[in-house]
């Protein structure tokens, strides 16, 4: 975790965009052994922000680290929100995410 938290700030690029999305792509530096990167990664109820979750709470999210793996969110009344789907892994070195966060999911 301290290895996320001490990390070179990120900068994402739109890598492409059309009028129904758009994609990005951007690189951290974390000077971290992959495998505990990895770790850390797979648990985002440890680093999210509770601010930006829909049930104030960020230990209600996780992520499932394969593909069609979901990054979901359970609720206070029993419901679900999928985030994103997980669409490719490569452990200990790359994860890609596609879906819509936050207010751009109504979209």
């Amino acid at each position: 975790m301290l290895a996320i938290a001490c990390a070179t700030p990120a900068a994402a690029e739109v890598t492409g965009q059309s009028t129904s999305g758009f994609a990005t792509a951007g690189t951290v530096t974390v000077a971290a052994a992959p495998e505990r990167v990895w770790a850390a990664l797979v648990q985002p109820g440890r680093w999210w922000d509770s601010e930006h979750s829909w049930s104030g709470n960020a230990a209600n999210l996780t992520l499932e680290p394969r593909a069609g793996g979901c990054f979901c969110e359970a609720l206070p009344d029993g419901g679900t929100v999928e985030h994103v789907r997980v669409i490719y892994t490569d452990p200990d070195r790359q994860l890609r995410l596609s879906g819509a966060l936050g207010p751009l999911q109504g979209e």
